[in-house]
């Protein structure tokens, strides 16, 4: 969806999670998307485009929704990449403003805090 577009966020049981417009304007494409985690490793999604409300000849009636695109995937999850950071929680006893005042002289504590 686009920013500010009203739509439908769902999360259901099951790591199932739906977004769909809360309006399908007349003639105008409306995205519907479809995301599933059925383990931990893995991610479906499913995304399909329509076009609905589109008037007959005789303006009474309306066509029936036309599918516009389609477009499905499956992401699996291989672990971690080496590259990838790691963060590490400094030791408790580490005090960051005990560490500062420590390696940087008198004199130069004034010109950078002062």
């Amino acid at each position: 969806m686009r920013t500010g577009e009203a739509s439908y966020n769902l999360v259901l049981p099951g790591g199932i999670r739906i977004q769909a417009p809360q309006v399908v304007q007349s003639s105008v494409p409306a995205p519907m998307r479809v995301a599933w985690m059925p383990n931990g490793d893995e991610l479906l999604r499913a995304e399909a485009v329509v076009v609905a409300l589109e008037p007959t000849d005789d303006d009474r009636r309306f066509l029936p929704p036309k599918l516009v695109t389609f477009r499905a995937d499956a992401l699996v999850n291989k672990g971690a990449k080496p590259t990838d950071p790691t963060y590490v929680d400094p030791p408790e006893e580490f005090d960051n403003a005990a560490w500062f005042t420590a390696r940087v002289p008198d004199s130069e504590q004034c010109n950078l805090l002062c």
